[in-house]
């Protein structure tokens, strides 16, 4: 699951004014770093896009994990809400190609926590609604910020960061 910001016009437009200045590259980067590192932040906050807390564990998923943590000996719960293995937030990457940047998870359970299930509550780390598919204000304002810089030549191109 992934969202690319070719997708939010007012990103796409401020990528091609980088691009007519030759910063294409360097603003599509730095907007993708900054939104991975916001979606990397939600583990830790425990909030959405929009900054609702996240739900907690069911008592029946507490229990479960509980007994699943007693038989490795040490007692204790393993990882906090959303980081049970830490395989999801590793699995978040950004991939920068010629007209816009990718940034999401590999792994494919994150939409059931993007989306909520049936048996799940969402817990969101992508999109403000991820039914329409929308990013949320904050992260678009973010990633216009950055954008700014890069075109203010506040950020160094990729080629000469030290």
């Amino acid at each position: 699951m992934a969202v690319k910001t070719s997708d939010v016009q007012p990103l796409k437009d401020m990528i091609a004014r980088a691009r007519a200045a030759g910063k294409g590259i360097e603003i599509q980067e730095a907007m993708g770093q900054r939104l991975q590192e916001r979606m990397g932040l939600r583990f830790d906050t425990k909030l959405d896009p929009n900054g609702k807390a996240w739900d907690p564990l069911a008592e029946s998923t507490k229990a479960r994990y509980d007994a699943e943590d007693g038989t490795r000996g040490n007692g204790k719960r393993a990882g906090s809400l959303l980081q049970r293995t830490g395989l999801m937030r590793a699995s978040l990457t950004r991939f920068v190609g010629s007209r816009d940047v990718t940034v999401g998870f590999t792994r494919p359970y994150a939409k059931w926590h993007e989306t909520g299930t049936r048996r799940m509550p969402r817990r969101g780390l992508v999109f403000s609604d991820p039914t329409s598919g929308t990013l949320s204000d904050g992260d678009i304002d973010a990633m216009q910020r950055v954008g700014l810089r890069v075109l203010e030549g506040k950020i160094a191109s990729p080629d000469n960061r030290t």
